[in-house]
């Protein structure tokens, strides 16, 4: 009877750590699939990664306590192998994912009607530099919906009849950030970085208009 008991309370052990696991990945894979986005919330208050500490914290736990499971295989069996296998391919899953790439692509094809209509008010004339400390930006109000990061500013550059704009996806500080960048059909990424004398650290082509860059 005592054995039986002993072998019941193991396996409720066994389910509750794939349950907690599960549930845990579960968490941490959502945080890293909205990272950007929860970066712009922390930033501005230095908390950054906030989130990932958050939701990582619980994942460590139960990874650990599924290794400890794995005391059990011998007297019990193989399928206390189970959570061990589970973090790892969790691990595999959370390390491999370009979970950037995707949160990049969703925003961009999500407001890109919206992008392309603030370019071509910009290319009118009819949006204007209104910041007082930059003649490069434009802060946009809420009309034109959550088309930039930080603020909903957007930069503009020109030259010789060709216009830049930029929609920020991430903005740090010392000059870094991140962008969605439309070019003219005669323009470069390179141009509009030295019109700004910026460092470009990278570039990525969307569309034949569009270009994802980091500074």
């Amino acid at each position: 009877m005592e054995l039986r008991e002993t072998s019941k309370s193991s396996k409720g052990d066994l389910v509750k750590c794939i349950a907690a696991l599960v549930i845990s990945f579960t968490i941490l894979a959502i945080a890293n699939l909205f990272h950007w986005i929860f970066v712009e919330l922390f930033f501005p208050l230095g908390l950054f990664p906030l989130h990932l500490w958050i939701a990582g914290a619980p994942f460590v736990i139960c990874a650990v306590w599924s290794l400890i499971q794995v005391r059990h295989v011998r007297k019990h069996g193989i399928v206390w192998l189970v959570p061990a296998a589970l973090s790892f391919a969790a691990y595999v899953f959370l390390a491999t994912v370009p979970f950037t790439e995707w949160w990049l692509d969703l925003n961009f094809w999500r407001h890109r009607a919206e992008r392309e209509k603030v370019v071509t008010l910009v290319a009118q004339d009819e949006l204007k530099p209104n910041v007082a400390h930059s003649r490069q930006l434009i802060a946009l109000d809420s009309t034109f919906g959550r088309v930039s990061a930080g603020g909903n500013d957007i930069i503009v550059r020109r030259k010789d009849g060709r216009t830049y704009v930029l929609f920020f996806t991430f903005r740090g500080i010392l000059s870094r950030y991140s962008g969605f960048l439309n070019i003219p059909p005669d323009g470069s990424v390179e141009e509009y970085r030295e019109l700004g004398g910026d460092r470009g650290r990278e570039k990525v082509r969307i569309t034949d208009r569009w270009y994802f860059v980091s500074h």
